[in-house]
């Protein structure tokens, strides 16, 4: 629908100001009261309109009967005035939210005007008139702002909403603005659950359809559909009811996939970890668990297990996801620069950007496969050879926050920390970050004696038996890379 036709992106990126050139630009359009003749008249009849529209029976449960019914009402006037639609352009769109604001606050002033005349005036009442017009005001801007441009524009399109305080001084009334503001902020980002998430739900649920191969692409979108709809919920931990239902349905379908079709997640795992936030622990370990039927996974407990030595670890994991196409195209020639010139190294020292590379690699450690051994190797060696413990305790905590949390853990996971811990090459248990509080130090006492047994993990922590245990990966030095990274 091209009610209003905007692109605020493209504009931003001309404007040598940033976004707030935007907000000095629409400030500049509402002040100017050179109006085009006839336009308040139209902008009054609109608001009216859309006001009555709004709140009649037949308006929708979403207003959205209520707006195709306005945007008609916009149409027949355009052809009655033969004039330029007056949501066509910023201009107009800008001057048309100043005069409806102006209007909505007048009436504002005017139902209080009536309780300061008479005191006994119900307040609730008069705050009821006021908001009739704000809220239905409000919702107009939220519609607009929905049906407004490219589909793939999400930026918020409104310019302005307009003040009068240096007009009004002493008699200046707050009520009017603040609630547009608060109604917009809710219109705006208040989330809304989607009725028809749950039928997609529904959809993904039905795992029998991965009997048949060819389906196999499709369900796997609509899974990561599923993940980015949650995506903003679970990171900000907003999980209302509706959300909590949804989410415990989406960890029993995995768990039904983990079970049932666990080739379906080893082969799509980097499209589905791509999409789950970085905190959703659980819902990433389910994933990355997923091991082929046909194999026989070897139990990492195992005493001097040699990893290195498995026939699966050189064989490569199919992966069925386009991992090249989410790469920009500038991304490999910058990667190329800095691996010659080792320059910038900025990224290193930011400490969000490192745990989540440290993430991305973690998120290689799962069944015995290639991958699993070389990304194992290369967490083990950057924890070597790290100039600080800062970035061990990092790396640390990248392994740790993924097997303090409820079974299943991925395998690869597994002997990743265990070779950490027992390795007297790492002197983990030498490490300051261990040792920094009773409760951690306890909990990784715990971690440690779950992973090799209460023995065997007393000799570890006291250094009684590290001379006896050889690492899982070959021998281990902080100052040479054979660890085979």
């Amino acid at each position: 629908m091209e009610v209003v036709r905007s692109n605020y992106e493209a504009m931003i990126d001309r404007a040598h100001g940033g976004p707030n050139f935007m907000m000095h630009s629409g400030i500049s359009q509402a002040s100017e009261y050179d109006d085009p003749p006839g336009l308040r008249e139209k902008a009054e009849y609109l608001l009216r309109e859309w006001v009555n529209l709004y709140h009649s029976a037949a308006a929708g449960r979403d207003s959205t009967k209520a707006f195709s019914a306005f945007v008609g009402q916009v149409e027949l006037l355009e052809r009655k005035m033969h004039q330029q639609g007056i949501l066509k352009t910023d201009d107009l769109i800008t001057r048309f939210f100043r005069l409806c604001t102006e209007m909505c606050v007048e009436i504002s002033y005017r139902a209080q005007a009536e309780q300061q005349h008479n005191p006994a005036a119900n307040p609730t009442m008069i705050r009821a008139k006021c908001y009739h017009n704000l809220d239905a005001f409000v919702r107009l801007i939220a519609l607009l702002v929905k049906h407004s441009g490219e589909a793939t524009n999400t930026v918020t399109k409104i310019n302005l909403l307009n003040k009068d305080h240096d007009v009004r001084q002493s008699e200046f009334q707050q009520l009017p603005y603040h609630r547009i503001f608060i109604m917009l902020l809710l219109e705006l980002n208040a989330p809304e659950h989607n009725a028809g998430t749950y039928a997609t739900a529904e959809g993904v649920a039905a795992v029998y359809l991965l009997q048949m191969k060819p389906g196999w692409p499709m369900y796997a979108q609509l899974l990561i559909d599923l993940f980015k709809y949650l995506a903003p919920f679970l990171r900000n931990v907003e999980l209302t009811k509706p959300m909590q239902i949804l989410y415990k349905g989406t960890l029993r379908v995995l768990l039904v996939l983990l079970h049932d079709f666990p080739e379906f997640l080893c082969d799509y795992h980097y499209g589905f970890c791509d999409v789950i936030p970085p905190n959703c622990i659980q819902l990433r370990n389910l994933i990355l668990s997923a091991f082929p039927r046909n194999m026989r996974l070897p139990d990492p407990f195992t005493p001097n297990l040699k990893v290195d030595m498995l026939s699966e670890i050189n064989i490569a994991p199919r992966i069925l996801t386009n991992f090249t196409g989410v790469m920009p195209p500038q991304f490999k020639k910058d990667l190329d620069s800095y691996l010659k010139t080792r320059s910038p190294v900025t990224f290193l020292s930011d400490l969000r950007s490192r745990y989540l590379f440290l993430n991305a690699i973690a998120n290689q450690l799962r069944y015995p496969n290639s991958h699993t051994h070389y990304f194992s190797c290369t967490m083990l060696y950057l924890f070597a050879e790290a100039n600080t413990e800062a970035i061990q305790e990092q790396i640390t905590r990248v392994l740790l926050e993924r097997l303090i949390v409820n079974r299943p853990h991925p395998w690869g996971l597994l002997i990743t920390f265990i070779e950490l811990i027992k390795n007297p090459a790492f002197k983990f248990w030498n490490h300051e970050f261990v040792h920094c509080a009773p409760e951690i130090e306890k909990l990784f006492q715990s971690v440690a004696q779950c992973c090799m047994g209460q023995k065997q993990a007393q000799q570890v922590m006291e250094g009684t038996g590290a001379s006896t245990i050889k690492g899982e990966f070959g021998s281990f030095s902080s100052s040479s890379s054979s660890s085979g990274s």
